[in-house]
């Protein structure tokens, strides 16, 4: 396969319907991992995304890299820990803003700008784990 010249590095190719299985060759030039025609690709091949947390870390992956980690890159679904994203939008309890929610590990919610800075800070001291700002458990999954 070509090499992909997308900000996705190609980790997905697709197989398009003009892959030659005898010659493992494709018909045409390849721009970013499928066919210029794009009619025959589908559309899960390596067409790069915002990580659901762009606006602080600026990471753009593959689409098939996304929802392997909750729509995130790997470095934010690190840090971000296993918690549960919805979409349910409610006033959080840190910011008391409207925003989507996510379910920490002690089933509590909070928005994921304000655990963001609640992680943050959190890592930058070895000796804390971020706690739920409601009960103060920890959420620390390697538990």
């Amino acid at each position: 396969m070509t090499s992909c010249n997308g900000l996705g590095e190609c980790l997905i190719q697709c197989e398009c319907e003009c892959y030659n299985e005898e010659t493992e060759e494709f018909d045409e030039v390849c721009i970013c991992g499928h066919r210029e025609h794009e009619g025959y690709c589908p559309t899960n091949c390596c067409v790069p995304i915002e990580c659901r947390n762009y606006k602080y870390c600026g990471t753009k992956q593959p689409q098939q890299v996304s929802y392997c980690h909750n729509g995130m890159c790997m470095n934010c679904a690190v840090q971000m820990g296993k918690h549960t994203y919805t979409n349910i939008i409610e006033e959080c309890c840190v910011c008391f803003e409207d925003k989507i929610m996510l379910i920490l590990k002690c089933n509590h919610k909070v928005c994921n700008d304000c655990w963001f800075n609640i992680t943050n800070n959190n890592f930058g001291n070895n000796n804390h784990k971020p706690c739920c700002p409601l009960c103060r458990n920890l959420n620390d999954w390697t538990q």
